[in-house]
């Protein structure tokens, strides 16, 4: 028997390739101009979203005490007789301002009517909501009592000492 051998044979193919190694990057040069130029653009929207925000309170706000503080409203009673009518007065240019020379002013004017109005005007509301609420704390806080009462006179294992204790609290 004869062996026989085996050759392998490899046989490759060799051609030249184009081959391009530009890239398509960003040189970081220009990355962080563009980021910088990003930047800038966001924190003008930023500034012009709060420009327009506070815009927005200020006429929210203005509308609101104008009508809460008219002859019928509700915070009328609330309201210092000597301050309403000045109060009122400058809500009311705020108003006329607001659409005519304020159409285009800094986010400080803004800013400072704002603050004004809620110097004098959030002292209005708190007494308003404070004598809103009065009644049905105060109603709730009779039920209480007459609830405490009935438990007090239903109960065995109270002393007087005891009962004293708890009426006072009340």
């Amino acid at each position: 028997m004869t062996e026989y051998e085996k050759k392998e044979r490899n046989r490759s193919t060799v051609s030249s390739i184009g081959v391009d190694t530009a890239s398509h990057a960003i040189p970081p040069a220009v990355k962080q101009q563009l980021a910088d130029i990003e930047k800038n653009l966001y924190t003008e929207d930023m500034r012009f979203l709060k420009w327009k925000k506070c815009r927005n309170d200020l006429e929210a706000y203005s509308y609101e005490m104008r009508n809460n503080l008219e002859d019928y409203g509700n915070f009328v009673k609330f309201c210092d007789p000597a301050i309403r009518p000045t109060f009122l007065a400058d809500i009311t240019a705020t108003v006329e301002w607001l659409y005519d020379a304020g159409e285009n002013a800094p986010l400080v004017d803004y800013e400072t009517r704002l603050a004004k109005f809620h110097g004098i005007g959030e002292a209005i509301r708190r007494r308003y909501r404070f004598h809103e609420a009065l009644l049905d704390t105060k109603s709730a806080y009779d039920k209480m009592v007459a609830s405490i009462q009935q438990k007090l006179s239903e109960s065995q294992t109270l002393t007087d000492e005891s009962r004293e204790q708890i009426i006072a609290k009340c």
